[in-house]
């Protein structure tokens, strides 16, 4: 963009120029007077940034089911043009971890969370750069499930007599955080 415009000698002068897509750019001035003398300014650097980071999870794969009460999380955020970015890890609606990069315009990033209870749980990842383009990621959800199911046998009785060589054997299986269970039946241990 070249644009010239008559200036009063020292006097402020602004102009407005308009359509810039994102990216860097460098600007300067000069200026020559009557005689044709020129003058010319130092560049000076400006970035245009409308754009949010793009922040992908890495694991845990959504739908985890786990025992263990710690979770290491991992995402990917990238900027093209901001080297500074903050993101926030957050769990069940509580950021748990914030960490703040510089000069990088991506950052893989590995945080482990400890004291997690037992349940179904859902993370994700929001972050801005310095200029407060901000982005969250998809949201997962795992699972921590430390308790076994609990498995009542319905019937037959036990010590149970029949003349019946083809019984039924009925039970109820209950567990506090899955609806769907593996269930095998065992005879005579085989």
């Amino acid at each position: 963009v070249n644009s010239t415009n008559t200036t009063t000698n020292n006097t402020a002068f602004a102009i407005t120029v308009a359509g810039f897509s994102d990216g860097r750019r460098t600007w300067y001035v000069n200026c020559s007077d009557a005689a044709g003398n020129i003058g010319t300014s130092a560049t000076r650097n400006f970035t245009i940034d409308t754009t949010a980071p793009t922040v992908t999870l890495n694991a845990p794969a959504n739908l985890t089911n786990t025992t263990s009460t710690s979770m290491t999380f991992n995402w990917t955020a990238t900027d093209a043009l901001r080297t500074t970015m903050t993101c926030n890890l957050t769990l069940d609606g509580t950021v748990r971890y914030t960490e703040t990069s510089l000069d990088e315009s991506t950052v893989t990033t590995t945080r482990t969370i400890s004291s997690i209870s037992e349940a179904i749980h859902t993370w994700n990842v929001t972050c801005a750069d310095d200029l407060g383009n901000s982005a969250s990621s998809a949201t997962r959800t795992f699972t921590v499930d430390n308790t076994a199911p609990a498995v009542t046998l319905n019937s037959p009785a036990n010590l149970t007599n029949t003349s019946n060589t083809n019984p039924t054997f009925n039970w109820t299986a209950t567990d506090v955080l899955s609806s769907a269970m593996t269930c095998n039946l065992t005879i005579d241990g085989s």
